[in-house]
């Protein structure tokens, strides 16, 4: 693990867990290059936000870095809460599968 690859978070160490996209590039059907970049998660807050430069994304350098928590991107089930809520039989159980159901501006803190 590279140095200022953990967090502080309540008193503990959290790793910060990368993930790789390869983004093809293309146009009516044929891919002409692909572009393929890591970026960093801190797991209970959000994806670092990587500078940039012009045309390009850079990885991050410095021990200090920016990550920002947003509601769309957290691991609830919006399509499972959808689910449920078309299989609601009352609006009790509508409420229900809507209980954990947040999106952008939406928040349950």
């Amino acid at each position: 693990m590279r140095r200022g690859s953990c967090v502080a978070f309540k008193g503990q160490q959290v790793p910060i867990q990368p993930w790789t996209e390869t983004i093809q590039i293309g146009a009516l059907g044929t891919i002409t290059s692909s572009v393929t970049a890591t970026y960093e998660l801190v797991p209970h807050h959000g994806p670092i936000i990587r500078r940039s430069q012009i045309t390009r994304s850079c990885p991050r350098t410095a021990s200090q870095a920016m990550s920002v928590e947003y509601t769309a991107t957290s691991r609830r089930s919006r399509s499972g809460a959808l689910w449920n809520l078309g299989h609601a039989k009352t609006v009790d159980d509508g409420f229900r599968a809507l209980a954990d159901f947040t999106y952008g501006s939406q928040t349950g803190r």
